[in-house]
């Protein structure tokens, strides 16, 4: 970690447009919401166990 904030309102959205307070595009920093613990970058599996059936673990 290099001690930095992982997102300033002054810095720049992946989309282009300035951080806005809560907005669901803002995709810098740890994957993962502190608050609720989710996961901000969705379409990833977390765990798939080897064994005959599919049974696939992730986070929603």
């Amino acid at each position: 970690m290099s001690g930095k904030p992982a997102a300033r309102q002054n810095d720049m959205t992946a989309k282009g447009g300035p951080i806005v307070q809560g907005s669901a595009g803002v995709l810098r920093g740890e994957p993962v919401n502190p608050l609720p613990g989710a996961k901000v970058l969705p379409g990833e599996i977390d765990f798939t166990p080897p064994g005959p059936l599919p049974f696939i673990l992730t986070r929603a």
